[in-house]
């Protein structure tokens, strides 16, 4: 993972102390400014054709002639910051729309040219609205966090998640995209463990012929992220719960069905 590579290089392999500061945007997708956003792709793309459907899809109202499938009328309990309705079309992209996951990149594609080039950052990283920078001078750190939130303010209308500010030592090791981070080995978060074995449980009380692709589809998806850290332990341990092995075989993060059939 590149974040490990960067906790090796900030602190030369362990000799050198280092900081990382994590931030995360408040209501990123929510708070996307739609005419804010187009003015940056009007001055990377000239074909009139392009801009005109892009401008279709960006100012495509998602609160007009659409079909509510909510039984449990769950929309009327989304908070105000986090709903597309109320904002006039002018703020928030549908987080469903593929397009809109590419339109997030290209907005914040700005904050990643000012880091680089503005305040040289040489350790950063993103994730959609996630950032970590690394440091080994903690002034540094909380100096740049000062300036992404003016820079943000000014140039995106965005605004920094008060309460998801981290400013700690690597040594702590860094909570990112489901995994706990440190320079020698990745593991998995907690959170991750204990609702897969909230899965677990549910599937054990069904215990229904008609749920069994449902439960190995489930299963392959978490396997899939442990791939990525290290894992044996927490393997070895899977293999030998009643529920995955009165079904399922298990072998190289790949779970197979107890009759052969792949």
């Amino acid at each position: 993972m590149r974040l490990q590579g960067f906790l090796r290089k900030a602190s030369v392999s362990g000799k050198a102390r280092a900081h990382y500061l994590q931030l995360d945007i408040k209501d990123f997708f929510a708070s996307i400014d739609k005419n804010v956003l187009f003015d940056i792709i009007k001055k990377k793309i000239s074909d009139k054709d392009v801009l005109w459907l892009t401008g279709k899809i960006i100012f495509h109202d998602p609160t007009e002639s659409f079909i509510l499938r909510d039984r449990e009328n769950i929309v009327n309990k989304i908070p105000s910051n986090k709903s597309l309705f109320g904002k006039s079309n002018l703020k928030g992209l549908p987080i469903g729309n593929l397009t809109s996951q590419f339109f997030g990149n290209v907005y914040l594609n700005e904050l990643d040219q000012f880091v680089k080039h503005t305040l040289k950052a040489r350790f950063y990283i993103r994730y959609v609205d996630d950032l970590v920078f690394l440091s080994r001078e903690r002034e540094e750190l909380i100096r740049w966090m000062k300036e992404i939130e003016d820079f943000l303010i000014t140039r995106l209308d965005l605004r920094l998640h008060p309460r998801r500010r981290k400013l700690q030592p690597i040594s702590n090791g860094i909570d990112f995209l489901g995994y706990i981070i440190r320079k020698d080995y990745i593991l998995v978060r907690r959170r991750v463990i204990n609702n897969l074995n909230s899965r677990l449980r549910h599937f054990e009380r069904l215990r229904s012929p008609n749920s069994i692709n449902v439960f190995r589809a489930c299963l392959q998806s978490y396997l899939g992220h442990f791939k990525w850290a290290n894992t044996y332990r927490l393997m070895k341990g899977l293999e030998k719960k009643k529920i995955i092995s009165e079904y399922f075989q298990i072998g190289g993060y790949r779970v197979f069905l107890n009759n052969g059939i792949d």
